[in-house]
């Protein structure tokens, strides 16, 4: 790094007078007005480099690339193992030239058995020179003293020899004296920024050039390409005669930048400015801005800024977020103080911001604040934007542990850059291509938006300030996480009129062969909503759901129908939001527990038992009473909803009453199994668990009872409040903190937990709560290790499966009081 520090303190002393002394120096043949000089030890291996990476290996048809790739197609016949310089100059605002130059006479390969090949020699004033054509494309090549010299541009050479001849030079001996220091393992990158506009919108036609113009004087690269990444580190320098951009960050000293801690991980990217003193930095954007301190800036936003240490800008598709970080919560409260309340969002208040445009007075030009409106604190961070979407995305974001920050590739990217910057700025590259659209010729913009960078997701620069020089650190790296997909992503959210009411659930949907949701809310509005959140239709019911939604094919034609009770109707519901005949039935009794659905030998001869009080209803898919069945009323009140079990060839209906008493029942409603015993239930339904009829009692003992009626109890530890579910070979208690699943016991935090949930799908076994107080979902595996992503956003229990057919597995859940929010699991 030093070598390059002394070959900028070179290249900033270099003029453009005419030096009579002489011509011996490789240095003498580089063009007037080059922008972009690259130095290779090995000219050879560093084609190879370029050959072999798998990122430009994937674009390689790219038309920018393609075209540089057939313009340099000569070189494929040289053989070059010696020093040279390859330069890039602006002949014209519509061609950028190149300029090879090397010591020494390259060994040309066999041209015999190249087709179309054309090789032509002229005199021009001063010299001779060969011109090799390869498929339409031409390189001239002169020969001066013992430099071989190659270029698209027979000007080029004509000027390089005349030169010669007259003794005159466009570089001092200090650019000799520069390359000489430069990396002698790796190839160098000398970007000349007065030069480089015309090459930066001669690709970028639609773009500006202004940032790199005023970004420094000169920039020098070592160049480090292999298979899997492309890597920059050097320096930059700027004179103090003319302000350039990276003078800003002078007495600045950087500062940790954590702007990717609350970057939602679908975020296009972010630029972060981290200083430990912002009066520093405030000195110097009013000396570029040519404007005097200001005693009387008394304001909130110059005293919360005076009190950060890293501002910057998310770039999301929702719109653009302002952030700054906070030394510590006060300046956050004393900003927040006198604000109006906007919205609270889970748990975080939104206010109203007014000061639009003080926060871009002061950061001008490093930030575009834009027309800021709202504001939010997260941790340690004061958010700012236009609309309150993108801050309620990003908070949703920063909860479920869906950022940067913790994103494998981006982390596996951090480790080529320093933990301080003075500016990172980073991108998702799948992002940004789109960006670099817009920015392309119209006949490239097709190309641009379909460049191969799935395995390349991020690009990253920054710059560390020092002295009067800047460090640059840049990296496009492979990502080679081949298991950092897995996590949890947010994939719609969904607002209804009023706040939900009951679980939302998923539905088949028999067109689409994928699934929908189905939910109630407060008005008795009953939900039917795509995959992707669009509410198809609501309907209004007359009073509340009991229980969960369920799914019938009533027809036995493959299409869907909702069946639920309310308190004194049984209805059934097609996809449509219609009735179907003859359904509902009404009751004059209240139906005191959710509608038991039952299909014995799944073949959807449905019988729908309701419930009221004592009374057990049991009725057919068409609505009609089943009249064989015999078990029309308990001693007492039913405590539970009927349950059907199946163990081996035999069908069971499990009652139980509130006095302990339960009923085993078979299909036609006699007694298959005497319970002797009443039992002092803990309020758990029964389950089938090793071939036995399973629950719990009060004290946390595990009951259970055989087919012969025969009853053991076996002593669990469980507290009083404690909740299970069980498949035929699975167990889950949840006893205050502690989730036992098959044996392994999970500590969680202390919260307010719902019940454990066992879902089977796909061969596995998956169990989940929810913290309903930290506002927390779990999912774990049947072993009890937390899957990736977890715990994410959520307030009730959630109902998982495929919804799409794809390998990955949804889930609905209740967020905001009125919201409902679908996750995808990625494993």
């Amino acid at each position: 790094m030093r070598k390059i520090f002394l070959l900028l303190l070179s290249l900033a002393v270099l003029s453009c007078t005419e030096d009579k002394t002489g011509m011996g120096n490789i240095t003498d043949y580089i063009p007037e007005n080059t922008a972009v000089l690259i130095q290779l030890n090995n000219p050879d291996q560093f084609t190879n480099d370029l050959r072999n990476n798998a990122f430009l290996k994937a674009n390689n048809s790219f038309p920018p690339l393609k075209n540089l790739n057939q313009r340099l197609s000569a070189f494929n016949y040289f053989s070059h193992k010696k020093p040279a310089l390859l330069a890039f100059s602006s002949e014209n605002e519509n061609h950028i030239s190149y300029t090879y130059i090397s010591e020494g006479i390259p060994e040309i390969k066999n041209l015999d058995s190249i087709p179309n090949r054309k090789v032509e020699t002229t005199k021009a004033e001063f010299g001779e020179i060969k011109s090799f054509t390869f498929e339409d494309y031409t390189t001239h090549t002169t020969q001066i003293d013992s430099f071989f010299i190659a270029s698209d541009s027979k000007k080029i050479l004509e000027e390089l020899l005349e030169n010669k001849n007259r003794k005159i030079t466009n570089h001092s001996a200090d650019l000799e004296k520069a390359l000489r220091a430069a990396s002698d393992r790796n190839p160098t990158v000398f970007i000349s920024h007065e030069n480089i506009s015309e090459i930066f919108l001669n690709m970028l036609p639609e773009g500006s050039a202004s940032f790199l113009n005023n970004f420094s004087n000169w920039t020098a690269l070592d160049t480090e390409v292999n298979q899997n990444m492309i890597k920059l580190d050097g320096i930059t320098t700027a004179t103090d005669t003319l302000p350039k951009f990276i003078n800003l960050f002078e007495d600045v000293n950087p500062a940790r930048n954590d702007l990717a801690s609350v970057t939602p991980g679908g975020a296009s990217g972010f630029l972060s400015y981290a200083f430990q003193d912002f009066r520093n930095l405030e000195t110097n954007l009013l000396k570029q801005n040519s404007k005097q301190p200001s005693e009387n800036n008394t304001s909130k936003e110059k005293t919360l800024l005076e009190n950060a240490s890293e501002i910057g800008v998310i770039y999301t598709e929702e719109g653009n977020i302002f952030a700054v970080r906070s030394i510590g919560s006060e300046p956050l409260e004393s900003f927040a103080a006198g604000s109006n309340l906007a919205e609270e969002f889970r748990s975080i208040e939104i206010y109203g911001y007014e000061d639009a445009q003080i926060f871009q007075a002061l950061l001008k030009p490093i930030i575009s604040t834009g027309n800021l409106k709202y504001s939010a604190q997260v941790d340690n961070f004061l958010l700012f934007s236009e609309g309150i979407e993108p801050l309620k995305e990003t908070i949703a974001e920063i909860q479920n542990k869906n950022t940067f920050a913790e994103n494998p590739a981006y982390l596996s990217a951090s480790e080529n850059l320093s933990t301080e910057a003075s500016v990172l700025w980073v991108s998702r590259n799948g992002n940004f291509k789109t960006f670099l659209a817009d920015k392309v010729s119209e006949e490239n913009r097709s190309a641009t938006k379909d460049i191969s960078v799935d395995e390349f997701p991020f690009t990253a620069f920054q710059l560390i300030y020092n002295s009067n020089f800047a460090h640059v650190h840049a990296i496009l790296e492979k990502n080679e996480q081949k298991l950092s997909s897995a996590g949890v992503q947010q994939t719609a959210t969904v607002t209804l009129e009023s706040p939900v009411a009951g679980p939302p659930v998923f539905i088949k949907n028999h067109r689409t062969k994928g699934m929908d949701v189905a939910v109630q809310d407060t008005d008795n509005n009953l939900y039917l909503i795509s995959e992707s959140g669009n509410i198809y239709w609501k309907k209004q019911l007359e009073s509340r759901i009991l229980g969960s939604i369920q799914q019938v094919d009533i027809f036995r034609n493959g299409r869907i129908q909702l069946v639920f009770a309310t308190p004194h109707k049984l209805q059934v519901i097609d996809r449509e939001g219609n009735e179907v005949k003859p359904f509902p039935l009404e009751f004059n009794d209240e139906i005191t527990q959710p509608l038991a659905l039952f299909d014995y030998d799944n073949n959807r001869k449905y019988r729908f038992v309701v419930t009221q009080g004592r009374e057990v209803l049991m009725y057919d898919r068409k609505g009609a009473r089943v009249k064989g069945f015999g078990f029309t009323k308990a001693a007492d009140r039913i405590s539970q909803q009927p349950k059907h079990i199946r163990m081996g060839n035999k069908d069971y209906i499990v009652i139980p009453e509130t006095t302990g008493k339960i009923n085993i029942l078979d299909r036609r409603g006699n007694v298959r199994v005497p319970v002797k015993e009443q039992l002092d239930l803990s309020g758990n339904h029964l389950y089938e668990y090793n071939n036995n009829f399973t629950s719990t009692s009060k004290n946390g003992e595990l009951i259970k009872i055989t087919q012969n009626g025969n009853i053991s109890k076996e002593a669990l530890g469980l507290g009083e409040n404690h909740a299970i579910d069980a498949t035929a070979k699975t167990l889950v208690t949840l006893s205050d903190n502690q989730l036992s699943i098959k044996g392994n016991t999970v500590e969680l935090d202390f919260g307010l937990y719902t019940e454990p949930e066992i879902f089977v799908l796909n061969n596995k076994l998956y169990i989940q709560v929810t913290d309903t107080q930290a506002k927390r979902v779990f999912l774990f595996d049947s072993n009890g290790a937390l899957l990736p992503g977890f715990p994410v956003y959520g307030t009730s229990v959630i109902d998982l499966n495929n919804i799409d057919g794809d390998r990955n597995l949804e889930f609905v859940v209740k967020g905001e009081d009125d919201t409902l929010l679908l996750y995808e699991v990625k494993e």
